[in-house]
């Protein structure tokens, strides 16, 4: 083993024995899906294009709004969309990625976060907590995706749930947005919901308190923008911290003409 990847092994191992007295007896169920914190993840987003269609993934690489997909490393004539049913999907947006691997057992997605990465695995069966991160955290390991500050803080949502949990104290944001937040699949319930994204990004309208700007860190998402409110075409990650900023009186999805 090259030095690069044992330092990556004992990050996993390191990581995963935080789990292993707590996680030892504990099982995923499949009526719920859960959201584990990875933190900040060291990843390669280019190395891990690569490695990935070499592991038989299907990928989108978005720069800006437009995008190319590939299968098994050849780019092919289809819609990002198409490849997201595929077993193994990578969707690449700027120096962000998202990645999902399903199979009979659960599946996993590797997602953007509000602190940097997380891991979301939704079973398909009962399966056992500790061997299922073992397996997940070698196989990101394989794919050069590291995270760690694996967190024991789990969140687990009911897939049954008709409505989602409220959003968070101070957030001033439309539910169907904070529920595309913490979906199980960002590109299922955007699809279902008739929300427009580009890539891992999600089109919204911040509207203004009075006098206010939009603030400074979320200015190069705003596509357009009036006195009272701004068009953003932001990371779905970042949401919640925008609602929560200064100046702006509530986030929510553009309005849709009606025909008459």
């Amino acid at each position: 083993m090259n030095p690069k990847n044992s330092v990556l092994a004992a990050l996993v191992t390191v990581a995963f024995l935080q789990f292993a007295s707590w996680a030892q007896t504990a099982v995923f169920e499949p009526t719920s899906y859960y959201v584990f914190s990875l933190g900040p993840a060291t990843v390669d987003v280019n190395s891990l294009i690569q490695t990935a269609c070499a592991s038989g993934f299907s990928a989108a690489i978005y720069t800006g709004s437009a995008y190319d997909v590939y299968r098994e490393g050849t780019a092919v004539q289809t819609t990002s969309a198409d490849l997201l049913g595929d077993p193994k999907s990578l969707v690449v947006d700027g120096a962000r990625f998202h990645l999902r691997v399903a199979d009979a057992a659960y599946t996993y997605t590797v997602r953007p976060g509000e602190s940097g990465y997380d891991l979301v695995i939704s079973p398909a069966t009962r399966v056992s907590m500790a061997d299922t991160l073992q397996t997940v955290l070698l196989s990101l390991q394989e794919l050069g995706i590291v995270g760690t500050d694996l967190s024991m803080n789990l969140r687990s949502f009911d897939k049954s749930s008709i409505k989602g949990p409220p959003p968070p104290q101070g957030a001033a944001i439309d539910s169907a947005l904070y529920d595309l937040m913490i979906a199980e699949n960002w590109f299922a319930e955007a699809d279902a919901c008739g929300i427009t994204m580009a890539g891992l990004r999600v089109e919204v309208v911040a509207e203004k308190t009075l006098g206010a700007r939009i603030p400074e860190r979320f200015a190069v998402y705003v596509v357009g923008e009036t006195e009272n409110a701004a068009k953003l075409l932001i990371p779905i990650e970042q949401l919640v911290l925008l609602a929560r900023s200064g100046g702006i009186g509530y986030v929510r999805l553009p309005y849709q003409p009606t025909v008459p």
